[in-house]
């Protein structure tokens, strides 16, 4: 059964703050009350110790505050939808947003991303599909299950084990799938490992792509960024803005204006962009740390797509590539995997955008998707007829 049909456990909300909008803050009420207590559980078996205290104090942030943040993001979506806690196993769940008609199409967010980056895409989206955009496993909202592993296999096991956990709960068959930087590597390797259920997938400007290349890369990076790249080489990416503490918030919004920017037509207040990052990536790094051992020589994929047989997808699989005009990522491996699959696959400059395709050209970006969605829908439309 749908999770999503069961309503008196669901939750939603609207650009305008309605009863719907209280249902969901009751509903993350009391999903923050279970998790309070599970924690308190869990930090009794633990028993008492300094980096416990330090952790409270030190890092102005909790499960309520990055709820806030993410309420706040999504209060001009402009369009209802329902939110709710999937479980994938016991005390695990995934946070998934469902909104629209049509064919269902999955949203994967990038690194230290989360579902209210999606802000400007989903009201479009929904009116031509059946959207579910979830927090990955590790990121956002979805829970933190610790990550054990040490090699590349169980990092990427980490996360597609618990997608297909999430798929086979919400009772999906067939779907898109799009997913933006590292969500598109991810992407791309779950349509390799379950391309029963995949009927197209969408790579949006995807990191680790390309196989690393040294001549290449001093030429991409800064010279400083090679030095940090070495010094953090032991530690996972974001672990600086955890370990400033309180100055983090305020770090978050000096060094990422660019990204509260993008989203200026629609909050003039940076601090909410920057609060959402913020909280996101200052809870437990375990999504982060699985991250850490996918990551090769500055920055690039120890296993990169190009070197995983994406021909070996089945031929009625489609695969779009879509590229910011002035991102840093390689756009000559994405022609080259354009060629490799032949007519089932397409790639588009988005115009003028960098690496944050969804938002630097919402217009472009949002009209090739829905362009996705009327060949989705016709292609379903000829095979009915064909029965």
């Amino acid at each position: 059964m749908n999770p999503f049909e069961n309503r008196k456990s669901g939750s939603g909300t609207t650009s305008s703050g309605s009863q719907s909008r209280k249902k969901m803050e009751e509903n993350i009420i009391e999903k923050e009350s279970n998790e309070v207590l599970l924690e308190k559980d869990r930090t009794q078996n633990r028993g008492w110790s300094w980096s416990n205290i330090w952790s409270w104090t030190w890092k102005p942030t909790s499960d309520h505050h990055l709820a806030e943040a993410e309420k706040r993001m999504l209060e001009m979506v402009g369009v209802t939808f329902d939110q709710k806690m999937i479980e994938i196993e016991k005390d695990v769940f995934i946070n998934t947003i469902k909104v629209g008609n049509g064919p269902p199409l999955v949203l994967f967010h990038g690194f230290g991303a989360g579902i209210g980056l999606w802000l400007c895409n989903l009201k479009e989206f929904s009116e031509n599909f059946t959207v579910y955009a979830i927090d990955l496993p590790g990121f956002g909202r979805s829970s933190r299950p610790p990550f054990l592993g040490n090699t590349v296999q169980q990092a990427e096991d980490y996360f597609l084990d618990k997608i297909e956990a999430w798929r086979k709960a919400v009772n999906l068959d067939h779907f898109t799938l799009l997913g933006h930087s590292f969500g598109a590597y991810l992407a791309a390797l779950y349509s390799l490992r379950h391309p029963n259920v995949i009927d197209h997938v969408v790579l949006a400007d995807p990191w680790g792509m390309p196989s690393y290349n040294p001549a290449i890369a001093p030429a991409k990076f800064p010279i400083y960024i090679s030095w940090i790249a070495r010094l953090l080489k032991n530690f996972n990416p974001l672990a600086i803005l955890r370990a400033v503490g309180p100055y983090g918030p305020g770090l978050v919004t000096r060094f990422r204006k660019d990204l509260s920017k993008k989203f200026e037509h629609i909050y003039k207040d940076p601090s909410i962009v920057a609060h959402y990052i913020y909280h996101m990536n200052a809870q437990n790094p375990s999504g982060e740390t699985a991250f850490s051992y996918l990551l090769g020589e500055l920055g690039w994929a120890k296993f990169p797509i190009i070197e995983r047989a994406l021909d070996s997808l089945p031929q009625q699989i489609k695969v779009t590539l879509l590229y910011g005009e002035n991102s840093w990522m390689d756009r000559k491996t994405g022609h080259t995997v354009r060629d490799m699959l032949g007519d089932r696959a397409e790639l588009h400059v988005i115009k003028g955008s960098g690496h944050h395709v969804y938002v630097d050209n919402i217009r472009q970006f949002n009209d090739l998707i829905t362009d996705i969605a009327k060949k989705s829908k016709q292609a379903i439309k000829e095979k009915k007829e064909d029965l």
